[in-house]
């Protein structure tokens, strides 16, 4: 598949993904409280966990005090998740800080522009689902769509013992998960 964009022919490329968006909770009320050099230490800090946590995924992209991950593996990005939020934790509790993560699986599309300058670009409900689902987490907690817990082995389904119906912004439906509590 192609779409046209600036007179050029851009591939696209249609597949099933997982992806996770991590934020920062509290860091809105921190850049008031503190100085931008604390605000860019932590975002720093944040960073590289993340970048130490979240190696081998095919995507890995920052946005201020988020994080956004893409994997074709469920398993595997729920691991990384319980992991990138136990090292975090670790250090933003000791700021008044905290994490929320959210992950969902579904199909997105990837443009391939390098050739304009503007890399690859991915679009779908996948990836707009696992920021919601980041945004109704409380500090601490991992939000996972349905569709990945029912991918999970036994042992990653017993850390998501909570079954939650949330409605989205934006979203017409509600949509079942499981969360992980801290």
């Amino acid at each position: 598949m192609q779409v046209t964009y600036k007179s050029k022919k851009i591939p696209v490329r249609e597949v099933e993904r997982v992806v996770l968006f991590s934020d920062i909770r509290g860091s809105s009320r921190t850049t008031v409280e503190q100085s931008l050099h604390k605000i860019a230490e932590i975002t720093e800090k944040f960073y590289a966990v993340c970048k130490k946590v979240m190696v081998g995924m095919e995507f890995l992209e920052f946005y201020a005090d988020e994080s956004l991950a893409i994997n074709s593996n469920s398993n595997t990005m729920v691991r990384k998740s319980l992991i990138l939020r136990a090292e975090l934790t670790s250090i933003l509790s000791k700021i008044g800080l905290d994490v929320g993560i959210g992950i969902h699986k579904d199909k997105i599309l990837y443009l391939e522009t390098n050739d304009l300058d503007m890399g690859v670009i991915k679009v779908g409900s996948s990836l707009n689902i696992a920021k919601r689902l980041e945004e109704s987490s409380y500090g601490g907690d991992i939000i996972i769509s349905e569709t990945v817990y029912d991918e999970l082995t036994d042992k990653l389904k017993k850390e998501f013992k909570v079954k939650q119906e949330i409605k989205l912004r934006g979203w017409g439906l509600p949509i079942q998960t499981r969360v992980s509590i801290r």
